[in-house]
């Protein structure tokens, strides 16, 4: 993956780079089946080593718990390499379930992935 290349895999998610930062867009709903090959897909962008992540959660309409234990996960081994995930796009359903579950309290979420890459300049 170039620069400000993008790249998408068979099941659904794309992920574009934005200088230090992956974009990684969900597009479909993550169940249980999909959430190993979300982990894989994870551990080969730590393996390129980027530390810097934005879900994009715009077209996604479902979220198993596997898969976003994965991404809790995933925000801590980021804290110990000095990186982070935000979550971007988030619609009211799976943002409800994040409020009811406390959620909230582990990932940031922002109304737009502008704003959550924002986040990052704010942090650095």
């Amino acid at each position: 993956m170039n620069q400000s290349g993008s790249a998408k895999n068979a099941w659904g998610m794309s992920a574009i780079k934005q200088n230090d930062i992956l974009i990684i867009s969900i597009e479909y709903t993550v169940h249980l089946e999909s959430a190993d090959d979300f982990q894989k897909e994870i551990d080969r962008f730590l393996e390129e080593s980027i530390t810097k992540f934005v879900l994009n959660m715009e077209k996604c309409k479902y979220i198993s718990s596997i898969t976003l234990a994965a991404v809790i996960n995933l925000k801590k081994k980021l804290h110990s390499l000095n990186g982070d995930i935000k979550l971007a796009r988030v619609n009211e359903l799976i943002r409800k379930l994040f409020e009811k579950t406390n959620v909230f309290k582990i990932l940031e979420i922002y109304d737009t992935v502008e704003d959550a890459i924002a986040s990052f300049k704010k942090v650095s």
